[in-house]
């Protein structure tokens, strides 16, 4: 179909097959560029230039935003990470393989048990605020298991208190005035 000297054909997933409603043995097919077939298939004939503007598909932006294999591959070899802070006096995490053990200020301690898909990494150095680090192949998962625990313990707008992302900004407002 192509010739040696043409670039590589770039085919959609969705392009259209149209028979000639002139001619019932004449059918027209496009990738990159337009092809007709007068024997119904047998044998295709190049009869337009290249109509793809010469665009990345991998840089256009769709919804808002370019989506991109590299970022499935590093999904796939690397893994995805959310880390949560626990921000307040007395809140405590530590974990014993996938059960997650939180003292978030309750009057009892918060038990949860995470998946087996996601690893669990508690760290607690003093002088600084506990982190809890959850991996997994599955961005999907990994987000809603760390909307999960910062659910217990929303961080506060006053304060600050509260299970949050790390590098996350909360909004302040102001305290009673005197």
């Amino acid at each position: 179909m192509a010739d040696k000297d043409m670039d590589a054909l770039r085919w959609n997933w969705d392009a259209p097959l149209i028979i000639s409603p002139h001619n019932h043995k004449r059918l027209y097919f496009a990738a990159n560029q337009l092809f007709r077939s007068d024997n119904m298939g047998d044998e295709w004939k190049c009869i337009s230039p290249d109509m793809s503007r010469g665009i990345d598909r991998n840089q256009v932006e769709v919804m808002g935003r370019i989506q991109s294999s590299d970022a499935e591959v590093e999904g796939v070899s690397k893994g995805w990470t959310k880390e949560l802070e626990l921000v307040g006096v007395g809140y405590r995490a530590s974990n014993q393989g996938q059960r997650l053990e939180l003292a978030l200020g309750f009057s009892h301690n918060i038990v949860f048990q995470i998946p087996s898909e996601v690893k669990i990494e508690t760290v607690s150095e003093k002088g600084k605020n506990p982190i809890i680090k959850l991996m997994s192949l599955d961005k999907q998962l990994v987000g809603a298991i760390a909307s999960k625990i910062r659910g217990f313990r929303k961080p506060e707008p006053y304060k600050g208190k509260g299970v949050k992302y790390v590098g996350e900004q909360i909004r302040r407002k102001a305290g009673k005035s005197a």
